[in-house]
């Protein structure tokens, strides 16, 4: 539900904390295809997710990867397992990369963990490309004028308010099946 609340108001950039937590695997799939139709229409969204099933990695276009607040990748999920294996860590097949990935980043995994990830990627090309690329993104960017920030208007929270009262009566007073 929450999810739909924000959803409605069409913000700029979708913001979400582990908007799969508490799913069952099919459920989670289904909001996942979704969020992922919408960023396909142009919609901005960022999310925050622990444990994706191999399923759920499949559909994830960028990824930050992050250990102890530092960034370990940033850049195509396609491109990690590539990534992983020029720093000598490659994914064992049938293996899900997320599983991979957060063993390697994460201390409880002594088997697999890597301290040096975090500092190879400091150094790495692929974090010169993202620094050029917001650089260049930054100085592209031009302020908007004095007074003209969007406000909302009151019949954008006329048509929230009546979307969510649908949404929540559909809800708590469902229709009985045809006889």
């Amino acid at each position: 539900l929450s999810l739909a609340v924000e959803l409605v108001k069409r913000p700029a950039i979708l913001l979400l904390d582990e908007p799969t937590s508490g799913l069952d695997s099919a459920s989670a799939f289904g909001v996942m295809q979704r969020l992922k139709a919408m960023a396909r229409a142009g919609h901005a969204i960022a999310l925050t997710i622990h444990q994706p099933s191999s399923e759920l990695w499949a559909l994830f276009d960028n990824v930050l990867l992050l250990s102890g607040g530092h960034t370990v990748f940033y850049g195509k999920a396609a491109e990690i397992p590539s990534y992983l294996a020029a720093h000598g860590h490659a994914c064992p097949p049938m293996y899900n990369p997320a599983d991979f990935m957060l063993q390697l980043v994460n201390s409880d995994f002594p088997e697999r963990y890597d301290a040096a990830l975090v500092l190879k990627y400091g150094d790495s090309a692929e974090r010169a490309a993202v620094v050029a690329k917001v650089a260049e993104a930054m100085a592209g960017s031009k302020k908007a004028p004095a007074g003209s920030s969007k406000v909302p208007s009151l019949s954008s929270f006329v048509a929230s308010l009546a979307v969510m009262t649908r949404q929540v009566s559909a809800n708590r007073c469902p229709r009985s099946a045809p006889s």
